[in-house]
C-alpha cells in the first residue's frame, strides 16, 4: 500500500512540475509576442530650433531671434519650459512675446514656460525675442527646452540651439559720413576739389578783348 501511494506521490509531483513548465512557457511567448507587437512610445522627445534676422547688424540695430520648439515623440507632451541666455552686454533686451507664453526676464537669462498640451509630432507656438545692439562684437544667443510636470525627455540631443549675430562694420571715408570727397585730377585743386582753368580761360579772354577795344578806340583818336 506504501509502495503505491509513493508512486502515486512521484507522479503527482511530476505532473504538476510538468503542468508549471509549460504555463511558464507559455506565458513567455506570450510575454515576447505582445512586446513585438506593441509600438515602442518611449518618453518625450522635446526639440528646439533657433534663428536669426538680420544676422549682422551695426549698433542700433534691431536684431528678431525666433525659438520653435517641438514634440518629436509619438505620444502626446504636457507643458515646456524655454530659456534664453542673451550676451547683455552687446544685445538689450526689447521685448519677448509667444502665444501661450508667459516669460519672466532676469538679467540675461529668460524663462518662458508654456503649459499647453501638444499632440505627438507636433510644434510649440514660437516665441519671438527682440534685441537690439548696443555695443561691438559678435553676439550669440543660446535656447533650450525642457519637460515639465515629471515627463521624461528620452533625447537630449536636440534640446539646446544657437544663433550668432555678427556686426556690420561702417566703410572707413576721410568726408563727412554719406558724402563722398572728391578726388582731385588734372588741373583740379587738391584742397576744394575746384578746377580754376575756365575762369582762367574767360580772364585772358575779358583781357585781350579789352586790350583790342582800346587800340581801335587810341587809332580813331
Amino acid at each position: 500500500m506504501s509502495k503505491r501511494l509513493l508512486i502515486t506521490s512521484r507522479a503527482w509531483f511530476a505532473v504538476v512540475a510538468m503542468s508549471t513548465a509549460m504555463v511558464g512557457a507559455a506565458l513567455t511567448q506570450s510575454v515576447a509576442a505582445s512586446a513585438a507587437l506593441a509600438p515602442d512610445l518611449g518618453g518625450n522627445d522635446a526639440t528646439m530650433a533657433l534663428s536669426v534676422n538680420p544676422t549682422s547688424a551695426p549698433i542700433g540695430g534691431t536684431i528678431v531671434f525666433t525659438a520653435t520648439t517641438g514634440n518629436a515623440s509619438a505620444v502626446p507632451q504636457t507643458g515646456a519650459q524655454v530659456t534664453f541666455t542673451v550676451p547683455t552686454g552687446v544685445l538689450s533686451i526689447t521685448s519677448v512675446v509667444g502665444s501661450g507664453w508667459t516669460c519672466d526676464t532676469v538679467g540675461g537669462t529668460i524663462t518662458c514656460t508654456n503649459m499647453t498640451v501638444v499632440p505627438a509630432d507636433s510644434d510649440f507656438p514660437s516665441i519671438v525675442l527682440t534685441t537690439k545692439r548696443i555695443a561691438h562684437g559678435d553676439a550669440t544667443v543660446t535656447a533650450s527646452v525642457g519637460t515639465l510636470q515629471g515627463q521624461i525627455d528620452s533625447v537630449s540631443a536636440n534640446n539646446t540651439d544657437s544663433a550668432t549675430v555678427t556686426e556690420v562694420t561702417p566703410t572707413p571715408s576721410a568726408g563727412v559720413e554719406g558724402v563722398s570727397t572728391p578726388q582731385p585730377g588734372p588741373g583740379v585743386l587738391a584742397v576744394t576739389g575746384y578746377n580754376p582753368w575756365p575762369a582762367i580761360g574767360i580772364a585772358v579772354a575779358l583781357i585781350v578783348g579789352g586790350s583790342l577795344i582800346l587800340v581801335r578806340f587810341r587809332r580813331r583818336a
